[in-house]
C-alpha cells in the first residue's frame, strides 16, 4: 500500500510480543533445567514437568504469540484505516462504524484472509501477505517444535 503509515501503537504491541517470547523462553529454560535434574530420579515428576512444559508451549505460548503477532500487524499496517469490517478496502467516505476492528481481524479467519489477499494485491507482491513471516516462523513455530522434541526425548529416555 503506497500510503503506508504505521500506527504508533504498533511499537507497543511488537515490544509486548517480544517480551512474551522472552518470558516463555525463560520459563521453558527453567523447566528444562528442572526436567534434566529430575531425569535421573523420579519418573512421575519428570513426566509431570514434561506434560506441563508441552502444554505451556502449545496451549499458552503458541496461541498468545500468534494472536499478538496478528495484533501487531493490525496496528503496523493501519488495517483499521485501510479495510472495512468485511476485509475489503474501504473508501475515503466510509462510515467509521464500518472500519475493521482489531477483534474482527484477529477472530475472523475469513476476514483476515481477505485482508491478506487485498494487501498482497495492493502491494503487487508475488507471495501472499501473511502474519507468519519467516522470522516469526523460526521464533514462534520452529523453536517450540524443537523444545517439544527435547521434552519428548526426555520422557523417552526416562521410560526406555
Amino acid at each position: 500500500m503506497k500510503d503506508y503509515e504505521p500506527n504508533k501503537e504498533w511499537a507497543v504491541y511488537e515490544s509486548m510480543t517480544d517480551s512474551y517470547r522472552g518470558i516463555f523462553l525463560s520459563s521453558q529454560s527453567i523447566l528444562l533445567a528442572v526436567g534434566a535434574v529430575t531425569l535421573q530420579t523420579t519418573t512421575l515428576l519428570t513426566a509431570f514437568i514434561a506434560i506441563a512444559a508441552i502444554l505451556q508451549i502449545w496451549y499458552i505460548w503458541f496461541r498468545i504469540l500468534y494472536v499478538r503477532s496478528q495484533i501487531s500487524d493490525y496496528h503496523k499496517y493501519a488495517m483499521n484505516k485501510r479495510f472495512d469490517k468485511a476485509g475489503n478496502p474501504r473508501g475515503g467516505d466510509a462510515d467509521p462504524a464500518d472500519y475493521l476492528s482489531e477483534h474482527v481481524y484477529v477472530r475472523n479467519r475469513a476476514v483476515r484472509a481477505r485482508v491478506h489477499t487485498n494487501m498482497t494485491a495492493a502491494w503487487e507482491r508475488k507471495e501472499k501477505f501473511t502474519t507468519l513471516r519467516l522470522t516469526r516462523i523460526k521464533l514462534d513455530i520452529i523453536i517450540p517444535v524443537f523444545m517439544t522434541a527435547i521434552w519428548v526425548s526426555f520422557v523417552l529416555f526416562h521410560v526406555l
